[in-house]
């Protein structure tokens, strides 16, 4: 299911719950060497999990309960999705299901007390294939911000040809005691079981999401 695009919030607020994971994914997130920008997190290497890792196909956390400090509109309560992969202090939200060949409208929810830029990298467990991202977007749903220092390559998107790139650049993560809430399209051209190399200032984290070979359910 793609979520329709929402006014961008670049921090959310927690309300209520714990970051209890239903689905754990145990041993793959580290401490790193501290970094203080996207240049010095590039020099990390990528860290493939076992190749008999357990991907999951539905997030990993359903009890996250962020709620986008702006809200929807005047008068109305915020409200945000409560799921994501991954066992943070990052996590993929905004899609419950990725599908090959096609783009996905994805959030990065980023838990305090993170913060500093996010370097976002992703390839296939056991394969070459690339996790490809397009840049940061804004409230419009339009790029904004440096592109990505990696090669990019075109993709169909919203009826135009969208850059997608190697990596996603996050300039800076939650403020807090707020969240973190970004927006930007993923892609992936095969199918296939994949991880999601998240580096910050001071950790790692690996997110591993299953994108089934399977064409995207009629809407």
């Amino acid at each position: 299911m793609l979520l329709i695009p929402l006014p961008l919030a670049a921090c959310a607020a927690l309300s209520g719950g714990n970051s209890g994971s239903t689905q754990p994914q145990p041993s793959i997130a580290t401490n790193g060497a501290r970094a203080v920008s996207i240049d010095e997190l590039r020099k990390r290497p990528l860290r493939p999990p076992r190749a008999n890792s357990s991907c999951p196909t539905l997030p990993t956390h359903e009890d996250l309960h962020p709620v986008l400090s702006t809200g929807l509109a005047p008068g109305k309560p915020p409200v945000g999705p409560n799921y994501g992969y991954g066992d943070g202090p990052v996590y993929l939200s905004g899609q419950s299901d990725f599908y090959p060949g096609a783009f996905d409208l994805a959030i990065w929810l980023v838990k305090p007390p993170a913060v500093g830029p996010l370097l976002i990298r992703g390839q296939q467990v056991n394969g070459s294939a690339r996790a490809a991202f397009s840049r940061q977007m804004d409230d419009y749903g339009k790029p904004f911000g440096p592109a990505p220092a990696q090669s990019g390559t075109t993709q169909s998107a919203y009826g135009m040809s969208i850059p997608f790139y190697s990596e996603l650049d996050l300039p800076s993560g939650a403020r807090p005691p707020y969240w973190g809430a970004y927006f930007a399209d993923t892609h992936f051209d095969v199918a296939g079981c994949y991880f999601i190399q998240v580096d910050g200032t001071t950790f790692s984290e690996l997110i591993l999401i299953e994108v089934p070979d399977a064409a995207r359910p009629p809407a």
